[in-house]
């Protein structure tokens, strides 16, 4: 824990009527409660903690969206495949050609 007094429940009219050695004693006390709400006191590794995890959730988001596209391209072209070859059949059906694996 730190050593600053605690001025957070202090009113903004509170600290006005404060002598300026007094404000400035009330600015540095929360600046160090804010220090301490990070790791360590780590202000930058906290930042690039955080923006590693915003890079990896754009890589995993562009990853699941090329993923759904190339499913969505290989769906395509297999649906296309088997109603060319439902067409071929039907069409060698019509015309009277033998099925294939029938003598």
């Amino acid at each position: 824990m730190s050593n600053h007094k605690p001025y957070g429940h202090l009113t903004d009219e509170q600290i006005e009527g404060m002598s300026d050695s007094e404000k400035l004693s009330v600015v540095l006390s929360r600046v160090g409660h804010l220090y301490e709400a990070f790791p360590n006191s780590d202000v930058r590794g906290h930042c690039a903690y955080h923006d590693a995890k915003i890079r990896a959730a754009v890589a995993e988001e562009e990853f699941w969206k090329e993923l759904k596209l190339d499913i969505a391209k290989k769906g395509a072209w297999g649906l296309l495949l088997i109603i060319t070859g439902l067409l071929i059949l039907g069409l060698a059906a019509k015309i009277g050609l033998p099925a294939i694996g029938k003598p």
